[in-house]
């Protein structure tokens, strides 16, 4: 049985460098009523932390270690940090989108032939194709719920994930900021 892991991100203006875990739960509790749109905080829900996990194996098979800050309690990245793991986010999305299934470690291929047959019967079942389709279907969003264990949803969740964590890190070089991350169960 697993557990909830909360993955909160935010932009945060360069002149504050000194963060600690009150700091931190204080910043993200100030923005949480507040429209997400506006303040730019975003936040991944997932099983025992399996987006967290995956993304990090993910980068680990082309030789990035990008991610290692997903291991952290909190961390404030950096211009330079936030460009080197945009980088590797980069490839990890190209790559997602043609449906490499070493990308995903959510379910083995059987398993997506029976959730595609329950959830998605218009997709055809074999692994790149179910990959590729829960690729398209996942959509940014500010709020990423964990979408289940194993199978097509899961993979859509994922996705959103990392198309999200993307968008939320290219925000911030553009507009100059750092971005916050606070991991809820370090």
């Amino acid at each position: 049985m697993g557990y909830d892991v909360h993955l909160y991100f935010l932009p945060v203006d360069p002149d504050q460098t000194s963060w600690d875990a009150d700091t931190v739960l204080d910043r993200i509790g100030e923005l949480m009523d507040k429209p997400r749109s506006e303040t730019g905080l975003r936040s991944s829900v997932s099983r025992s932390g399996w987006h967290i996990e995956a993304v990090r194996q993910a980068a680990e098979t082309f030789g990035s270690k990008a991610f290692t800050f997903l291991e952290e309690p909190f961390t404030c990245l950096s211009a330079p940090e936030l460009a080197a793991t945009v980088g590797s986010l980069a490839v990890l999305l190209a790559e997602a989108a043609t449906g490499v299934e070493q990308l995903q470690t959510t379910c083995t291929a059987g398993a997506n032939e029976f959730f595609l047959a329950e959830e998605r019967q218009t997709i055809n079942a074999d692994a790149q194709s179910a990959y590729v389709q829960a690729f398209l279907e996942a959509k940014p969003a500010h709020e990423i719920e964990w979408s289940g264990d194993a199978g097509y949803s899961a993979s859509v969740g994922y996705f959103a994930f990392l198309k999200s964590l993307m968008i939320g890190m290219t925000e911030c070089l553009i507009t100059g900021k750092q971005m916050l991350v606070y991991r809820s169960d370090c």
